[in-house]
């Protein structure tokens, strides 16, 4: 079972303070925090699944769904067992199968990708709050596919990056660590499986993550996310 052990605020502030979800996950069976798998041995999964936000065709795309999917359905997160609002995204959610309940977690995490970085594994946004990177001890960043941080490090054990190595690299280099898709993508699922954690909801306006959730965000991006999730097959 997972539990959450709270740590001090790290800066998270204005649409996304993730103030209540601010947590390190810890897992006593072993199965809660999975490593990345690598990226070139990801099997499809055994059932079939409506394709996510980002899948263009390309085989590097099919890559990230794979590792998407791998991620959830091999974890105990607290996501798996839903959220207050989950019908507000699928209204069909309380009815789906666990197959099926994967898909639209896998799908929710590609959509967020699409408002936060439009896909681009290289973007570069400096946080909101203005704060020092505690990790980089530079203004701090959301950086890569899923818009996280260095910081999060401190967050999660699903965010690991290696600062070690990429401080050396140009801003924009996409051999820095955090630009790798499939390590972002995993801090991703963990920092939402934290926000649910601590809040029982995938959209907040105080304790969540990223703005695209925020439901007072004047970009209001979290209607089109719960727009493009409610189209899903299973959730009609």
């Amino acid at each position: 079972m997972l539990t959450a052990i709270l740590i001090l605020q790290i800066g998270c502030a204005a649409d996304s303070s993730f103030e209540g979800a601010q947590e390190i996950l810890q897992d006593n069976t072993g199965q809660g925090t999975p490593t990345t798998p690598p990226d070139d041995t990801v099997p499809p999964p055994d059932f079939a699944y409506d394709k996510l936000a980002w899948e263009d065709g390309s085989d590097e795309k099919l890559k990230w769904s794979y590792t998407t999917l791998e991620l959830i359905i091999s974890s105990t997160m607290s996501l798996k067992s839903g959220a207050k609002d989950a019908t507000d995204f699928c209204p069909q959610y309380s009815k789906i199968n666990d197959e099926q309940k994967a898909g639209f977690w896998a799908y929710l995490i590609s959509a967020i990708a699409k408002y936060e970085t439009d896909f681009s594994i290289t973007k570069r946004t400096v946080h909101e709050s203005g704060a020092t990177d505690p990790v980089t001890q530079l203004p701090r960043y959301r950086e890569g596919l899923m818009h996280v941080s260095y910081a999060d490090s401190q967050v999660s054990q699903g965010c690991q990056f290696d600062w070690t190595a990429d401080r050396d690299l140009l801003p924009n280099n996409s051999k820095k660590s955090i630009f790798d898709p499939f390590k972002n993508i995993k801090c991703g699922i963990h920092l939402l499986d934290a926000q649910i954690a601590a809040t029982g909801k995938i959209s907040v306006d105080k304790g969540g993550y990223w703005n695209s959730l925020n439901p007072n965000s004047k970009t209001k991006k979290v209607k089109e996310i719960q727009a493009l999730t409610k189209a899903l097959s299973f959730c009609k």
